[in-house]
């Protein structure tokens, strides 16, 4: 089985739907770096917009990654449907 082409919208969803989830798992290993980083600062200098874009991350690279993934996962199922029309598609062996 040969796969000639893919719905943009659908590889879209997909590839976003991950790619957020990556988002999330980075942004919780910024947030732990982030308040390892303030724990270790004892200076009493202004602590707090470390403690904010650590914890931002949590929500801000999940959002960035699965906007950012859908837009990609489209331009990529696009090109590839361009491609495979020239060079024939993926063989898939479904079981």
């Amino acid at each position: 089985m040969v796969l000639r082409r893919v719905v943009p919208i659908s590889a879209g969803k997909v590839i976003g739907a991950i790619s957020a989830i990556l988002g999330l798992f980075l942004g919780v290993i910024m947030t732990l770096v982030s308040l390892a980083g303030v724990a270790v600062h004892q200076d009493g200098g202004p602590q707090v917009p470390a403690l904010f874009l650590g914890a931002g991350a949590v929500i801000f690279l999940p959002l960035f990654y699965g906007v950012m993934g859908f837009f990609m996962g489209m331009l990529y199922a696009a090109i590839y449907n361009v491609v495979a029309g020239y060079v024939g598609g993926l063989e898939v062996e479904l079981v």
